[in-house]
């Protein structure tokens, strides 16, 4: 299964993606800002923030989004508890992707 939410604006756009066998069953999550004028870290660290603090299992929110915040300009790859999450882009496109283990996505 897959859902998608979106809002855009001529300038902006924020859209998450979420795969999974059933809603309580995801395996995939990707987050994507794209802004065209003046680009900042701060309107994608919200949507991020809010992203990696999900409640999961064995999920560590506290240390998902002080990982996220501190990877939004460099980007990178981590675990934290069983979940990968990658940020990557740059401030016109910023993407955060949260994997969980064995996921087919």
């Amino acid at each position: 299964m897959h859902w998608t939410c979106e809002v855009a604006t001529p300038l902006m756009s924020y859209s998450v993606e979420l795969y999974g066998k059933a809603p309580g069953r995801l395996e995939y999550i990707k987050a994507v800002v794209t802004q065209s004028s003046q680009p900042t870290i701060g309107r994608a660290l919200d949507l991020f923030e809010y992203v990696a603090g999900l409640s999961y299992d064995g999920a560590e929110p506290a240390n998902a989004k002080t990982w996220v915040e501190s990877q939004l300009e460099s980007g990178g790859q981590t675990m934290i508890g069983p979940a990968k999450y990658k940020v990557s882009g740059n401030l016109s496109r910023l993407v955060l992707e949260i994997k969980a283990p064995g996921s087919e996505w």
